[in-house]
């Protein structure tokens, strides 16, 4: 009853069509997968940049410029040789902005001030830290204080109850 295969060729294209289709669009999943999830990269400074200040470009905002900054946080220092300063607002390094690049994070900070007319003390209405290894959001505030210097190109501060603190230094103030 068995039946006899000794005579008729056995046909293995198919299955090794199959097999060759199937690894194939396995490889460019695979291939296209990464780069899909892959954050894009922040911007870089260009002149124009630099002349306002910022570069805003697929969900980062890049503080561009001649200021620098150091800031204190539990027992890190981090330092910031790029921002922009303004009578209202000292910014640098790279913030993350928006949803799409939740799980990127930025190595930056911000600071809103009251407006700077003059030396002295001033406060920090507001302000953002994004900072590797660092969780700035279980500070009790965002508020802090500004001490700037003289020439109101310079300046200490402290926020949050002084469990951030830092200083920075601006080679100009750019407009509000």
């Amino acid at each position: 009853m068995g039946v006899d295969t000794a005579d008729k060729p056995i046909d293995t294209r198919g299955g090794m069509r199959t097999a060759i289709l199937t690894a194939s669009l396995l490889a460019v999943a695979l291939g296209a997968w990464p780069a899909a999830a892959a954050a894009p990269a922040p911007p870089k400074c260009s002149a124009a940049d630099t002349q306002r200040g910022v570069a805003n470009k697929r969900g980062y905002v890049r503080f561009c410029g001649a200021a620098r900054a150091v800031v204190r946080v539990k027992g890190k220092t981090f330092t910031f040789k790029e921002g922009r300063c303004s009578s209202t607002r000292a910014g640098f390094g790279v913030m993350v902005m928006g949803q799409s690049l939740k799980a990127t994070r930025g190595r930056g900070f911000e600071v809103v001030l009251e407006q700077v007319r003059h030396s002295g003390r001033t406060a920090i209405i507001d302000s953002a830290f994004q900072l590797p290894g660092v969780d700035a959001t279980q500070s009790p505030t965002s508020a802090g204080t500004a001490i700037i210097a003289k020439n109101l190109k310079s300046a200490t501060f402290s926020v949050g109850g002084k469990s951030i603190a830092g200083s920075w230094s601006c080679a100009k103030l750019s407009p509000g």
